[in-house]
Protein backbone atom coordinates (compact mmCIF):
# COMPACT_ATOMS: atom_id res chain seq x y z
CA UNK A 1 0.00 0.00 0.00
CA UNK A 2 2.77 2.10 1.05
CA UNK A 3 0.41 4.63 3.05
CA UNK A 4 0.30 4.78 7.12
CA UNK A 5 -3.29 6.24 6.68
CA UNK A 6 -6.62 4.26 5.06
CA UNK A 7 -8.11 7.40 5.12
CA UNK A 8 -5.85 8.79 2.71
CA UNK A 9 -5.27 5.21 0.76
CA UNK A 10 -9.39 5.11 0.30
CA UNK A 11 -9.64 8.51 -0.90
CA UNK A 12 -6.36 8.38 -3.36
CA UNK A 13 -7.93 4.80 -4.55
CA UNK A 14 -11.85 5.60 -4.70
CA UNK A 15 -11.50 9.78 -5.26
CA UNK A 16 -9.43 9.25 -8.70
CA UNK A 17 -11.43 10.53 -11.56
CA UNK A 18 -10.80 9.62 -15.54
CA UNK A 19 -10.81 6.56 -17.35
CA UNK A 20 -8.36 6.63 -19.72
CA UNK A 21 -5.90 8.70 -17.96
CA UNK A 22 -7.03 8.97 -14.09
CA UNK A 23 -5.73 11.47 -12.04
CA UNK A 24 -6.82 13.99 -9.44
CA UNK A 25 -8.58 17.74 -9.95
CA UNK A 26 -7.93 20.35 -7.39
CA UNK A 27 -11.05 20.01 -5.79
CA UNK A 28 -10.19 16.24 -4.37
CA UNK A 29 -6.56 16.96 -3.84
CA UNK A 30 -7.82 20.34 -1.35
CA UNK A 31 -9.78 17.47 0.80
CA UNK A 32 -7.10 15.44 1.42
CA UNK A 33 -5.33 15.80 4.95
CA UNK A 34 -1.27 15.23 4.66
CA UNK A 35 0.17 14.42 7.95
CA UNK A 36 3.09 16.70 8.47
CA UNK A 37 5.94 15.97 11.22
CA UNK A 38 6.75 18.54 14.23
CA UNK A 39 8.51 21.70 13.44
CA UNK A 40 11.49 20.42 14.96
CA UNK A 41 11.19 16.92 13.16
CA UNK A 42 11.13 18.93 9.78
CA UNK A 43 14.04 20.83 10.65
CA UNK A 44 15.97 17.69 11.85
CA UNK A 45 15.09 15.58 8.36
CA UNK A 46 16.16 18.85 6.21
CA UNK A 47 19.53 18.93 8.54
CA UNK A 48 20.21 15.11 7.74
CA UNK A 49 19.38 15.77 4.26
CA UNK A 50 21.53 18.71 3.68
CA UNK A 51 24.27 16.67 5.09
CA UNK A 52 23.58 13.82 3.09
CA UNK A 53 23.60 16.00 -0.14
CA UNK A 54 26.73 17.49 1.37
CA UNK A 55 28.25 14.11 1.39
CA UNK A 56 26.85 13.24 -1.88
CA UNK A 57 29.08 16.21 -2.89
CA UNK A 58 32.78 15.03 -1.83
CA UNK A 59 31.90 11.61 -2.77
CA UNK A 60 31.53 13.42 -6.36
CA UNK A 61 34.59 15.51 -6.33
CA UNK A 62 36.68 12.47 -5.11
CA UNK A 63 35.51 10.05 -8.34
CA UNK A 64 36.23 13.46 -10.76
CA UNK A 65 39.21 13.42 -8.70
CA UNK A 66 39.90 9.86 -9.50
CA UNK A 67 39.03 9.88 -12.80
CA UNK A 68 41.41 12.34 -13.58
CA UNK A 69 44.46 10.74 -12.29
CA UNK A 70 43.37 7.47 -14.14
CA UNK A 71 43.12 9.51 -17.14
CA UNK A 72 46.68 10.54 -16.51
CA UNK A 73 48.15 7.19 -15.30
CA UNK A 74 49.50 5.62 -18.50
CA UNK A 75 51.47 8.85 -19.41
CA UNK A 76 52.99 9.02 -16.13
CA UNK A 77 54.19 5.33 -15.92
CA UNK A 78 55.56 5.72 -19.26
CA UNK A 79 57.08 8.97 -18.24
CA UNK A 80 58.35 6.93 -14.85
CA UNK A 81 59.93 4.03 -17.07
CA UNK A 82 61.85 5.84 -19.76
CA UNK A 83 63.66 7.91 -16.88
CA UNK A 84 64.48 4.90 -15.31
CA UNK A 85 62.81 5.01 -12.00
CA UNK A 86 60.16 2.15 -12.13
CA UNK A 87 63.14 -0.85 -11.71
CA UNK A 88 66.27 -0.39 -9.81
CA UNK A 89 69.15 1.06 -11.88
CA UNK A 90 72.63 -1.10 -12.44
CA UNK A 91 74.53 1.16 -10.05
CA UNK A 92 71.72 0.50 -7.21
CA UNK A 93 71.69 -3.50 -7.29
CA UNK A 94 75.81 -3.35 -7.47
CA UNK A 95 75.84 -1.29 -4.38
CA UNK A 96 73.02 -3.56 -2.36
CA UNK A 97 74.20 -6.84 -4.10
CA UNK A 98 78.12 -5.39 -2.55
CA UNK A 99 79.71 -5.38 -6.07
CA UNK A 100 81.47 -3.56 -8.62
CA UNK A 101 79.80 -1.48 -11.07
CA UNK A 102 81.38 -0.10 -13.86
CA UNK A 103 78.75 2.57 -15.38
CA UNK A 104 79.09 2.94 -18.91
CA UNK A 105 80.58 5.93 -19.65
CA UNK A 106 83.50 3.93 -18.33
CA UNK A 107 83.08 0.90 -19.93
CA UNK A 108 82.71 3.12 -23.31
CA UNK A 109 85.89 4.45 -22.82
CA UNK A 110 87.89 1.54 -21.95
CA UNK A 111 86.54 -0.21 -24.54
CA UNK A 112 86.97 3.08 -27.32
CA UNK A 113 90.43 2.75 -26.05
CA UNK A 114 91.30 -0.80 -26.58
CA UNK A 115 90.21 -0.26 -30.25
CA UNK A 116 92.63 2.53 -30.74
CA UNK A 117 95.44 0.83 -29.48
CA UNK A 118 94.73 -2.16 -31.91
CA UNK A 119 93.85 0.20 -34.87
CA UNK A 120 97.47 2.31 -34.62
CA UNK A 121 99.86 1.01 -37.09
CA UNK A 122 103.06 0.62 -35.65
CA UNK A 123 105.97 2.12 -36.58
CA UNK A 124 107.26 -0.42 -39.22
CA UNK A 125 104.32 0.08 -41.08
CA UNK A 126 103.65 2.24 -43.80
CA UNK A 127 100.34 4.28 -43.29
CA UNK A 128 99.72 4.55 -47.13
CA UNK A 129 96.02 3.56 -46.67
CA UNK A 130 93.37 5.32 -44.52
CA UNK A 131 91.28 2.57 -44.70
CA UNK A 132 90.79 0.12 -41.66
CA UNK A 133 92.41 -3.15 -42.16
CA UNK A 134 89.73 -6.42 -41.98
CA UNK A 135 90.91 -6.63 -38.16
CA UNK A 136 90.43 -2.80 -37.06
CA UNK A 137 86.67 -3.14 -38.45
CA UNK A 138 85.72 -6.28 -37.09
CA UNK A 139 87.18 -4.86 -33.96
CA UNK A 140 84.76 -1.73 -34.63
CA UNK A 141 82.31 -3.57 -35.03
CA UNK A 142 82.55 -5.65 -32.35
CA UNK A 143 82.59 -2.43 -30.06
CA UNK A 144 79.08 -0.66 -30.80
CA UNK A 145 77.58 -4.03 -31.22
Amino acid sequence: MGFSDEGLYYVTQHGVRGVTRPGFNTSLLENILVPVPPLAEQREITRRVERLFGLAEQIEDRIHGATVLTERLPHAILARAFRGELVPTEAELAVAEDRDYEPASALLERTTNRANRKSRPSTGQSSGSNQPTRKQSECVIHVFL
